[in-house]
């Protein structure tokens, strides 16, 4: 039987496939609630409304680590989500 595609993470990749329902809630590695999934923003990123009323994360598909019936987990702290890297869209050659 062959082995499942693993991603960089060494996770498996079926979350990137799936699609993801609007207001769901999006936790941080450690289990803190960040926000909520405003939209799939695209095939590769999504979008969250922060808990806090600000700007919305734009975050790629590769940044989840997991999603279950209770949310989609990041593998990412909140604090590294406070970088405003995460706030800005990609432009066409990847940067910020």
């Amino acid at each position: 039987m062959p082995e499942a595609k693993r991603d960089a993470y060494g996770q498996g990749r079926g979350h990137m496939e799936q699609r993801y329902a609007d207001g769901t809630p999006v936790y941080d590695e450690s289990g803190q609630r960040i926000g909520t999934l405003d939209v799939a923003a695209t095939a590769d990123y999504l979008v969250v409304r922060p808990g806090d009323g600000g700007a919305p994360f734009l975050l790629p598909l590769s940044v989840v680590g997991r999603s279950d019936a209770s949310g989609i987990y990041l593998n990412l702290t909140a604090d590294v989500l406070r970088d405003p890297r995460w706030r800005l869209p990609p432009t066409p050659d990847g940067g910020a």
